[in-house]
């Protein structure tokens, strides 16, 4: 395989490693020993995964950006903004089950799906924490900390 790999995780319900290259469109399955079982497309293109993390039973949840041009008028003729997305991906069948935009911004301005993200959930609390600036940008690396309610 002559491949970057951006992200990886462990699926618990076969054992199995799956990870995505960078960019995301292309997603890998490995045994623990290293063999390469399975490859599969992204079958979205809303956002570049940076990084992913396993969620009972079988899915994973990923975290990422895209750049997208603006108009002219909002900073020039290659003038981009960025936006951050999150993304559950179901593992047997690899459809994306759910896909929401995450626009909140870092002091340097940026998104804050744009570098590691960590999500748990705790009864109906989720948590996300974010470090989305690089150490020389803003205020330094920041970690931002967001918590919702789940509602069923």
């Amino acid at each position: 395989m002559n491949d970057h790999i951006g992200g990886i995780v462990l699926d618990e319900t076969t054992g199995r490693l799956v990870g995505n290259n960078w960019g995301s469109r292309r997603f890998y399955d490995w045994t623990l020993q290293g063999q390469q079982v399975h490859t599969w497309e992204n079958n979205s293109f809303f956002t570049d995964y940076q990084d992913c993390q396993y969620v009972p039973s079988a899915k994973m949840i990923c975290g990422g950006i895209t750049n997208l041009p603006q108009t002219p008028g909002a900073g020039g003729s290659n003038a981009t903004y960025e936006l951050g997305g999150v993304t559950m991906i179901d593992l047997r069948t690899h459809d994306i089950l759910r896909e929401v935009p995450f626009q909140q911004w870092s002091t340097a301005g940026h998104v804050m799906t744009r570098n590691p993200v960590k999500l748990a959930a705790t009864g109906n609390q989720l948590t996300l924490w974010a470090a989305p600036d690089n150490g020389d940008e803003g205020n330094g690396t920041e970690l931002f900390t967001y918590r919702a309610t789940v509602h069923r």
